[in-house]
């Protein structure tokens, strides 16, 4: 009698059975296994067909022409359906009792995925998929997820913080606002994260907020930006969509510069483009195209996705924040102001710096970083922050010698346990003096290139890591000891013999 043993083979999507023998069978049973088996291989090649998605409706409760939120998750959504083909269904300026009814109304429509804009359509989405399991929902700045629900929440405190530090660098008043449409979690932690970015390169800075509680009336945001420029304010960010264009156009009345928000409103308010310095933009194209994607090729999960500052629009990675370039005002930007910009996106990125999620309110005159003195100091807590005294010194973050220690400490001395129990003991003896010594660096050139060159025997002895091959912690060990001992024979012993010498035959003379 032939025996069968019963192998269930799964994917991620399905479960096939192989029927094998396990004992010897007869010819018909061979036929029989072989067109088994030859089903049960097709079935694993070739996954069973999902349906396409032919139908997308981008939905909102903000307005298509407002210039910034609205018209960016417009022109995303229209060039996608150009490109993919896919039929798009709209629908703007949904008041927000209404939003889950007009879920409700997409979803009977028979839409394959609905792209809800904005954080207010998170819990109504929340009600509505259940009863729609064919229709997946993305919800752009959503705070939570389900079955049918993913929430793409972008980190945008990690573009508005480097917006205020250049807010703290470029302001000459110490005082710099920012206008918001309504005081919601979200746009909290966009101006946290701007507060925070302008105390870190400017601890005397103070921050104004006002809030227009309303969307729509660039009347209501040029009102709250009047009131801030009484107060000193010299540079203004605002969103507050299309009623931050009542801001924009104060700033420009006064003479003074604005920051943009979602879009590159330097561009989209060509009217401002004297005004407007830069902008933080969210790559919302880029979003969306990743949740179509995933949903058209089966592969849609309900989850939430974090992504935080890039590079620029479509740069690599998942990150969808980042900062406009100045265009025409280019030359209103000190250089050593791009340099220190540019370090502090860099920080952000490779995870030096981070920006934390803050909903609440900050006291004023704090943020949610801890300021030591005129530095940061919330970063990765093993990983410490810059160079102080060699930024001073060489008058960049962005000079090849301070990067040169920012990589050795980056890509070897912290790339091993050992390695990083050092950095962390090492950076509270380091931060206790070096901002002293920073100050004083730019305060005195001679003390600045006395510094410039004691640096350098520090910077030659620590080339040699650069060719150490360093698998292990005794090796880091090892060759950071040998560095350690290096070091202080060139500052200490050395100098020590030579003074000693030098004082011997003195004596004898």
């Amino acid at each position: 009698m032939t025996k069968f043993r019963i192998i269930f083979i799964s994917t991620n999507f399905y479960y096939r059975i192989i029927v094998l023998a396990r004992t010897k069978i007869n010819g018909l049973g061979v036929g029989v296994l072989s067109i088994i088996i030859l089903t049960a291989v097709i079935g694993i090649s070739f996954p069973p067909a999902h349906a396409e998605v032919t139908k997308v409706a981008l939905v909102t409760d903000a307005l298509f022409s407002d210039q910034g939120w609205g018209t960016n998750a417009y022109t995303a959504a229209t060039n996608l359906s150009e490109k993919y083909g896919f039929e798009l269904g709209t629908a703007e300026s949904v008041a927000i009792p209404d939003i889950e009814s007009t879920l409700r109304d997409f979803a009977e429509q028979g839409y394959d995925l609905i792209i809800a804009h904005g954080f207010q359509w998170t819990d109504p989405a929340l009600v509505v998929s259940p009863d729609y399991p064919d229709t997946k929902i993305f919800v752009f700045t959503g705070y939570a997820s389900g079955p049918g629900v993913a929430s793409i929440s972008p980190l945008q405190q990690e573009g508005t913080f480097p917006l205020g530090a250049l807010a703290g660098m470029m302001t000459e008043t110490n005082v710099v606002g920012f206008v918001g449409g309504q005081p919601y979690p979200n746009l909290i932690n966009i101006f946290e994260g701007f507060k925070a970015g302008a105390m870190y390169t400017n601890p005397d800075v103070e921050v104004l907020v006002s809030w227009t509680d309303d969307w729509d009336d660039p009347a209501k945001g040029n009102a709250a930006a009047e009131a801030q420029i009484a107060r000193g304010a010299d540079i203004l960010f605002h969103t507050a969509d299309t009623a931050g264009q009542g801001m924009i156009r104060a700033a420009q009345d006064h003479g003074i510069y604005a920051f943009g928000a979602v879009l590159d409103q330097n561009v989209t308010l060509d009217w401002a483009s004297d005004t407007i310095l830069t902008s933080f933009v969210l790559d919302i194209e880029k979003s969306f195209e990743m949740a179509y994607t995933v949903t058209n090729e089966g592969n849609f999960v309900g989850e939430m996705i974090e992504p935080g500052i890039e590079t620029g629009p479509g740069g690599p990675g998942d990150g969808i924040v980042y900062l406009a370039p100045f265009h025409e005002l280019e030359g209103a930007v000190p250089q050593d102001v791009k340099n220190r910009l540019d370090a502090i996106v860099s920080d952000i990125q490779n995870g030096h710096l981070v920006i934390p999620f803050t909903a609440e309110f900050t006291a004023a005159g704090e943020s949610a970083l801890t300021i030591d003195e005129s530095v940061a100091a919330t970063e990765v807590a093993s990983e410490g922050g810059g160079c102080l005294i060699a930024t001073a010194a060489f008058g960049s973050e962005m000079a090849p010698q301070v990067q040169f220690l920012r990589e050795i400490r980056d890509n070897t001395v912290l790339q091993t346990e050992s390695g990083t129990n050092f950095m962390t003991g090492f950076n509270q003896f380091y931060y206790s003096f070096s901002p002293v010594i920073a100050d004083y660096e730019r305060e005195n050139p001679a003390f600045k290139e006395t510094v410039k060159l004691a640096l350098t025997p520090l910077l030659t002895s620590l080339t040699l890591l650069q060719y150490a091959d360093i698998d292990s912690e005794s090796e880091m060990l090892g060759y950071g000891i040998g560095v350690i001992l290096l070091n202080i024979g060139m500052y200490f012993v050395a100098p020590a013999v030579l003074i000693m010498t030098v004082g011997k035959k003195i004596l004898k003379k």
